[in-house]
């Protein structure tokens, strides 16, 4: 996943990466990931921080319907519980689709 990792690295997030899974649990970074390569695409103010597991469901939830839907990407309910739970490369897999979604032009 080094391509995914120096993928995210271009891009200015408002918190510092350390745990890679436990960071992106809760859709904020990936919106911020998103928007920075499609702006309009993403109103930030729909996602807030959290560490609640309810929050990182809805999160993920407004985030799969509002925007990875329209890029080609549908998360069933299981792969938003492992997001949600910061699961070994969850993350990095779903970043892995958005990033060649969006390199590949709209769906």
């Amino acid at each position: 996943f080094e391509e995914v990792y120096e993928w995210v690295d271009q891009v200015p997030l408002t918190r510092v990466r350390k745990v890679f899974g436990r960071d992106f649990s809760d859709a904020c970074l990936m919106a911020e990931v998103v928007k920075h390569f499609k702006p309009s695409s993403v109103d930030l103010h729909n996602y807030r921080e959290s560490l609640s597991a309810a929050r990182k469901m809805e999160n993920w939830t407004v985030l799969n319907q509002k925007v990875l839907k329209k890029i080609g990407i549908d998360l069933t309910k299981q792969n938003i519980e492992q997001l949600c739970a910061g699961a070994d490369k969850a993350a990095e897999k779903l970043l892995l689709r958005v990033k060649t979604s969006l390199e590949s032009g709209p769906p």
